[in-house]
């Protein structure tokens, strides 16, 4: 089975390179892009296994920064029309306050992609991670693009309370439809 790559805003590869239309780095600022990517990849990948498809490689920061980024920044908005278009499938985006909302997505019978937004005491005063899944218990299993030199995850956001986050990103794929 394949594991898509975790992407990390600092890689090598790409964290250096500037920002949409900034002067600023990936590294520096580049968590919502490097969360798209991260969706981006796992969505594509399952799609791939399920269609008989095949494995997509390179869709990275790199290129949601170049494909998904509008001059307000990392472009949700263009991450579903890539994905309608890509996969001829319907895609409903919802953009939230309501963690509760989050939880009803997690339940339907669509492929679901959850990007949540926190404000942070860091110097950006923001930050966007990927939520992986709804416990039973009303919190979130989310996953870091924040990491250190060496790839470690600075902080551990993989459980977290819904009050945590300040607004979600909800991506509901029909595939095919």
């Amino acid at each position: 089975m394949y594991k898509p790559d975790k992407y990390y805003q600092n890689d090598s590869r790409w964290g250096n390179h500037k920002f949409a239309q900034t002067e600023r780095t990936i590294s520096e600022i580049g968590c919502a892009v490097t969360a798209i990517a991260n969706g981006l990849n796992a969505f594509e990948n399952y799609y791939g296994l399920i269609t008989d498809g095949y494995e997509i490689i390179g869709l990275n920061p790199d290129f949601t920064n170049s494909n998904m980024t509008s001059e307000a920044g990392a472009n949700f908005e263009m991450l579903a029309s890539y994905i309608r278009k890509d996969t001829n499938s319907s895609v409903k985006l919802t953009d939230t306050k309501k963690s509760s909302l989050v939880t009803k997505a997690h339940k339907s019978d669509k492929l679901t992609l959850v990007f949540a937004h926190m404000k942070t005491s860091g110097p950006e005063g923001e930050h966007w991670i990927n939520i992986n899944n709804v416990n039973a218990d009303g919190t979130f299993n989310g996953s870091d693009v924040l990491a250190d030199k060496n790839g470690n995850p600075k902080k551990d956001y993989t459980r977290s309370s819904a009050d945590t986050f300040d607004r979600f990103i909800i991506l509901e794929i029909d595939i095919g439809k």
